[in-house]
């Protein structure tokens, strides 16, 4: 299978309806769309791929959490 990385991580490149509905039938992945507004977080469970689109000018902040028990 190949991999769409490069486009999607710079934020050029996003998945049509159909291609949507095809990954979700094909592979069972079905994608959720979040809306931020002000004063709102959102969490990014471990592992799962995400991809952000601006719909306007904004400042991202970013925390990534490792726990203790998860270093080798």
């Amino acid at each position: 299978m190949e991999r769409v990385e490069d486009p999607v991580t710079d934020q050029t490149f996003y998945l049509s309806r159909p291609a949507l509905e095809l990954l979700k039938a094909e592979e069972g992945v079905e994608p959720w769309t979040v809306e931020q507004y002000k004063d709102e977080a959102v969490l990014v469970p471990a592992g799962c791929p995400y991809q952000v689109r601006n719909l306007k000018s904004c400042i991202k902040v970013a925390v990534d959490f490792i726990s203790p028990e998860s270093v080798g």
